[in-house]
């Protein structure tokens, strides 16, 4: 059997991905002060606001 610590998984695939290359990114909504825990704990600073227009399609 395989041990994995949950609290490295996340920064092991964030890793994982930036030797590839590839720019990671952290998304949440400014209530959701776990995520936003995490997300400065990976080391992510930078915030910024975005506006979230949505709508329902009525009659399908």
């Amino acid at each position: 059997m395989i041990e994995i610590d949950p609290k490295q998984v996340t920064p092991t695939f964030k890793e994982a991905i930036e030797a590839l290359g590839k720019q990671t990114y952290w998304n949440c909504t400014e209530s959701n002060f776990a995520s936003a825990g995490i997300a400065h704990r990976l080391g992510y600073q930078v915030k910024k606001a975005y506006r979230f227009w949505g709508w329902e399609q009525q009659g399908h």
